[in-house]
């Protein structure tokens, strides 16, 4: 009787739910379009205006606004994991001020688009907060069902143009190594926004796939979008970028064919089920085929890298310059092997924002998340790390024991693999400002969320939700 009255209420408010998902839909294309924007004019000092950024914030955070003013039936969580956020944030700042006696260095860290961790972070929340909330009343109208798939489908096929187009244009600055254009070292910036972006588009490829029946056109643009994506990624020169992009089509294709397929029979049994345990299954499963598939096709690129090595030109993931003796993923190994030890003894406790700068030179940070933590922010900051981390997990756990939506479990679970594989990638590529994984903590890991009323969860002991009606006393 519930559902029904929920459902008569969103069929009389469609046309102001409808404006709602098509602000978001035109916010995730204008944020698309900035992405494309900084890609596109790489080599300018600060990229695209940060005021326009600050902007498609501004739209989401309304937009999340409006969500709470309107749960006014419902009950309003923090949680607790943000308190040892707060924490890490403050540590993080006090260090800042104390080693660098730099405030434009301190806003540079948080709110911009060369680190702005806390500024992606709050982003990925935002959208996060939106995009949740619209999949469930997709769920309950089909109206706006319709109007959900039809936007997203342009959103996916927009992204598709706008990276289509920065390539030809950045085609004439082609140089004679293969696929490598002269960025002048400025690659860092778009590569990260192509990782959030793609990031986006593999959730919601898969949110508006999981509320309709399968569509062959889209997933041919999807796939579009990665093989034009992983060439501008290695057309600008990163690395990151290249791993990223590949590494999430690699996942998207693996849950695609192992996951989403393969237990579909199990979504009428799914309410009696242990859905703790399938938890672990589901992500055993993944993790076994992952395995299973990158042997295969290591095995397979290998063979063709022994064979056609002569006949390659070189790419960026072998040399950055024409220069054979120069090879990025040696400099890198070298690095942690020739700096770490000593930056991190420089203050292991409480750790120095300046460590490299003391040590070995500007520019010489270490280039893996907790690695870099412990040199700069100390034993202390990662100490902070680990307890949000850890509280955050459990807290993304318990969401997903509640789910009481099949396709929600499974997109959620989805977008969890994607952030262990970013986290992952954090580890091995980057500084711990880097925003694509604050992006993913936000996206995953929500500072608020919120609850019916009449419905209390509790995780029982073997693992099992039960639900309990609760009187409402608003009648």
């Amino acid at each position: 009787m519930a559902n029904q009255l929920d459902e008569n209420n969103i069929a009389l408010k469609s046309k102001e739910y409808i404006f709602y998902i098509f602000i978001f839909w035109s916010s995730l294309v204008l944020l698309g379009l900035y992405f494309a924007n900084n890609t596109l004019y790489l080599d300018k000092v600060g990229g695209v205006s940060l005021g326009i950024l600050i902007s498609i914030f501004g739209i989401f955070a309304l937009e999340s606004l409006f969500i709470f003013l309107k749960k006014n039936k419902n009950y309003i969580f923090v949680n607790r994991s943000v308190f040892f956020l707060l924490l890490l944030i403050l540590y993080v700042s006090i260090r800042i001020i104390t080693d660098k006696s730099d405030i434009n260095y301190l806003r540079t860290f948080w709110f911009s688009t060369s680190f702005g961790s806390l500024i992606f972070y709050m982003l990925g929340g935002f959208i996060a907060c939106v995009a949740t909330e619209i999949n469930n009343l997709a769920k309950k109208n089909k109206f706006l069902s319709n109007c959900n798939y039809f936007l997203g489908y342009f959103y996916i096929f927009c992204n598709l143009l706008f990276n289509l187009y920065v390539f030809f244009r950045l085609l004439p600055r082609k140089r004679p190594v293969f696929f490598l254009i002269d960025s002048f070292g400025f690659y860092q910036r778009p590569a990260n926004f192509i990782i959030i972006n793609t990031f986006l588009i593999a959730y919601c490829y898969f949110s508006i796939q999981s509320n309709s029946k399968r569509n062959y056109l889209l997933d041919i643009i999807y796939f579009c979008y990665y093989i034009i994506t992983i060439l501008l990624v290695q057309f600008i020169g990163s690395n990151n970028g290249f791993l990223g992009v590949f590494g999430i089509m690699f996942f998207s294709m693996i849950y695609k064919i192992y996951l989403s397929n393969k237990y579909k029979k199990e979504q009428k049994l799914f309410d009696k089920k242990r859905k703790a345990t399938l938890v672990t299954k589901y992500i055993i499963t993944f993790f076994k085929n992952l395995g299973l598939i990158s042997v295969y096709l290591f095995i397979i690129l290998l063979m063709f890298f022994v064979v056609f090595r002569k006949y390659m030109p070189p790419v960026r993931i072998l040399h950055y310059n024409l220069n054979e003796e120069y090879n990025p993923l040696d400099e890198r190994f070298k690095s942690l092997k020739d700096n770490f030890i000593p930056q991190f003894s420089l203050r292991p406790i409480e750790g120095n924002m300046e460590a490299e700068t003391i040590i070995s030179g500007e520019g010489t940070q270490i280039h893996s998340f907790i690695l870099s933590m412990m040199t700069h922010i100390g034993i202390i900051g990662v100490t902070l790390f680990i307890l949000y981390l850890l509280f955050a997990l459990k807290e993304f756990h318990n969401s997903l024991c509640y789910s009481r939506n099949y396709n929600s479990f499974c997109l959620n679970l989805f977008i969890f693999l994607l952030a262990i594989f970013i986290f992952f990638m954090a580890n091995i590529s980057s500084f711990f400002s880097w925003n694509p994984i604050w992006f993913t903590f936000g996206f995953c890991f929500p500072i608020i969320y919120y609850r019916q009323n009449n419905i209390k969860y509790n995780l029982l002991k073997n693992n099992t939700i039960k639900l309990e009606l609760i009187n409402n006393k608003n009648g």
